[in-house]
């Protein structure tokens, strides 16, 4: 088989997977520590704003709340899920499944979903992480800082680590700067 045919039903199989609705009830949520967030159940992305909130369940002061309730999801299993990126001995962040009390423990109505990060760069999650944990699980983020849950046919896409918009500006300025000065070399 040739290397343009092997390429071609590839490209057939992957959208053929890609366009499979998800599992009965099952969403994918893809969220960051800056309040962006989004859900699907298969018919396309909403958005889901996250806020900062008092802790319902007495983590930490205050903390960076997704409302998957208000989104469509009636309820999920409550627990924690520590995030630890590649080779740290200690979580840099936690997600927490809870409902308006607080709840840490069976299925909960109206989930919510928490975002606690020990990181320092300003970003809405950045409140440090509550010290004590319930049914923890763990992941290990990728060198991007993505992570990956999946719990009965639902997946949860987190992006830790989100770039600065100062980061992002400073990149764009030098990128174009590159430019300027290529295309002044080329016009002499």
């Amino acid at each position: 088989m040739s290397k343009r045919v092997m390429k071609l039903a590839l490209g057939a199989a992957l959208a053929a997977i890609s366009a499979m609705p998800l599992a009965a009830n099952g969403f994918t949520f893809s969220f960051d520590e800056n309040g962006n967030g989004s859900i699907n159940f298969g018919s396309g992305p909403a958005t889901v704003t996250g806020a900062v909130v008092t802790d319902p369940s007495g983590g930490v002061v205050n903390v960076l709340e997704y409302n998957l309730g208000v989104a469509g999801v009636s309820s999920l299993t409550a627990g924690d899920v520590l995030v630890y990126e590649p080779d740290a001995a200690t979580p840099s962040d936690l997600v927490r499944i809870t409902d308006s009390a607080g709840d840490g423990s069976g299925s909960v109505s109206g989930p919510l979903l928490l975002f606690y990060s020990a990181d320092s760069s300003g970003a809405l999650a950045d409140v440090g992480l509550p010290t004590s944990y319930s049914s923890a699980v763990s992941v290990i983020e990728d060198g991007s800082g993505a992570f990956s849950i999946t719990s009965a046919g639902n997946t949860f896409l987190g992006q830790s680590d989100t770039p600065e918009p100062m980061t992002m500006l400073l990149m764009g300025g030098g990128l174009s700067l590159m430019g300027l000065i290529r295309r002044s070399r080329r016009s002499v």
